[in-house]
């Protein structure tokens, strides 16, 4: 070899073990904390509607829909499920399975509250909203919504709700949600 093939080779590999080094640097910079495990639809989240705080579970993909609140005992005192689709449409719920009485709010994508009705257990007839805008559905146990002075008109804060769909391990962004 002649004196500039080793020079250049020497170059090469100073270049190499350079890269190698930053390579190394940067992984070590990355966070220390573990990646979160998404949490799952029993999973509890807090939710404010009018000036009523509530814990709400998540209802994200299809097959969470569809199963809904089937097979329930009870529900915990001021608690319920928030269903929440990829776009604005007109929804409609049935209570097959169901056996608490509900009551289903549904709801704008800005959070407000466009129609309230009771469901009854085990009725497989469908309850199906006026508007075809709407994003969200809120089932809570039967009269909640009289007894806490909630009506159409009223809003749920969405503060939150894009923190809930990313713990769910979802993206808000897919969702028809006007996230403040």
């Amino acid at each position: 070899m002649s004196d500039l093939e080793i020079s250049v080779h020497q170059y090469f590999q100073k270049l190499q073990w350079l890269i190698l080094g930053m390579v190394l640097f940067f992984s070590g910079c990355q966070s220390e904390e573990p990646p979160t495990e998404p949490q799952p639809v029993s999973s509890y989240f807090p939710l404010k509607v009018g000036e009523k705080e509530i814990s709400v579970q998540v209802v994200l993909a299809e097959a969470e829909r569809h199963k809904g609140l089937m097979y329930r005992e009870s529900l915990p005192e001021d608690s319920g499920m928030l269903f929440v689709f990829e776009a604005p449409r007109q929804l409609s719920f049935w209570m097959k399975n169901t056996k608490i009485p509900l009551d289903i709010a549904y709801l704008h994508p800005d959070g407000l509250i466009a129609e309230i009705y009771p469901m009854y257990p085990y009725n497989t007839d469908s309850v199906p909203s006026i508007s075809r805008q709407l994003s969200m559905a809120l089932e809570m146990d039967q009269g909640w919504f009289r007894e806490n002075g909630i009506v159409p008109g009223d809003r749920i804060d969405l503060a939150n709700v894009g923190e809930m769909i990313r713990a769910r391990g979802f993206r808000p962004e897919a969702f028809a949600v006007e996230l403040p």
